[in-house]
């Protein structure tokens, strides 16, 4: 017992895990894995400008729950930015809004003066932005006379339509950093990768050689994520399959990178599989948007997700799969993306010329 327990104080890296991990996962959960709905993107459709409109509106602009994106001319122009993400929501008020809003009291026949539609394809922002705006602009929510709600792309508000894709990004995360890396540091720490290094092939052959069947084995794992999500949970793929398969590819391959180079810092399949875990897996799961959606976040998290390329890959999966967009909608994520694989490329051939990741 006093052996183990001098082992456990001399193993800096054992006793700072078992201290950090409780400090750590408490911080996350409370600061970061939070249902609080921060900053939701909203838009006004006001046909008939008047000095009554603008009035109704201003408890939009100056609310701290709402990022107000500006009034639109139309629903048409409301419903693209809200599939490309660029609003969560927006007020339309009806062309004859002044009309309406000084006799809807009295007559219930008229038609409701203001229409609240959000993006319910996250059903926890859809459904509080709606109870938010009814709040801000003055209704209540049993009376229905006076706005009615309209819930796109997810009115049965459906919490799978936000995780499956969330989990699909996940697991590629697993299956391709992870499994590569052990199985790399694996073939390391036993010494068979010697009899490759000795051979006259060049490095990207190696590469290829070693990371394809990963890429074939990622690939699979979104066929079949995407028909469970289709034919068990009921999720649909309304945009294009071939585009998902496109990005997915890209995506793959940028996690097939990381893996080889979380190998190229390991000398044994245990230092892989925590080192993938602790410095990917982790923050991947607090801050790339599969778990939490990111509007969800502080603000500073906010900021830290944009470096993860995984948040890119579920913001885009998810536009395809339940907004229904094309690829016009998705160049962002694209290229973002894109850039991640360029600098994991990069430093891949960097590791191989030099055999850096023997070391």
């Amino acid at each position: 017992m006093r052996r183990e327990f001098t082992h456990i104080i001399r193993d800096r890296g054992a006793f700072i895990f078992a201290v950090g991990i409780p400090v750590l996962m408490v911080t996350m959960l409370s600061f970061i894995l939070s249902t609080d709905v921060r900053s939701i993107r909203v838009a006004a459709v006001v046909p008939s400008p008047s000095s009554e409109t603008e009035s109704f509106i201003t408890p939009l602009k100056h609310n701290p729950v709402f990022v107000f994106k500006g009034t639109l001319a139309s629903v048409e122009e409301g419903e693209r930015m809200m599939r490309s993400n660029g609003i969560n929501a927006m007020v339309v008020l009806h062309p004859d809004f002044d009309r309406l809003m000084s006799l809807y009291h009295t007559d219930s026949t008229l038609p409701v003066p203001v229409q609240i539609i959000t993006d319910a394809a996250n059903c926890v922002i859809g459904s509080a932005a709606s109870l938010y705006l009814q709040s801000a602009l003055g209704t209540e929510p049993e009376k229905q006379d006076f706005a009615s709600v309209r819930m796109l792309f997810n009115p049965q508000l459906r919490s799978a339509y936000f995780f499956c894709p969330g989990m699909i990004a996940l697991a590629i995360v697993f299956l391709c950093i992870i499994v590569s890396s052990v199985a790399i540091a694996e073939e390391k720490e036993k010494g068979t990768v010697d009899n490759l290094i000795v051979s006259p092939i060049a490095s990207w052959k190696f590469l290829t050689g070693k990371l394809f069947p990963y890429l074939c084995l990622g690939m699979l794992a979104v066929c079949t994520g995407l028909l469970s999500s289709y034919f068990l949970v009921g999720v649909p793929v309304n945009g294009s399959v071939a585009l998902i398969m496109l990005i997915t590819l890209q995506y793959v391959i940028t996690s097939l990178m990381l893996g080889f180079i979380v190998a190229s810092c390991c000398c044994s399949r245990v230092d892989a599989f925590v080192l993938s875990g602790a410095i990917i897996a982790l923050p991947v799961m607090y801050f790339g948007g599969v778990t939490v959606p990111v509007d969800n976040l502080p603000h500073w998290a906010q900021n830290v997700s944009k470096f993860i390329y995984v948040r890119w890959y579920a913001d885009a999966i998810r536009k395809i799969m339940i907004n229904g967009v094309s690829a016009v909608h998705i160049l962002k994520e694209f290229a973002m993306i894109s850039l991640y694989t360029i600098l994991a490329l990069a430093v891949t051939l960097y590791l191989l010329k030099k055999d850096k990741w023997l070391h």
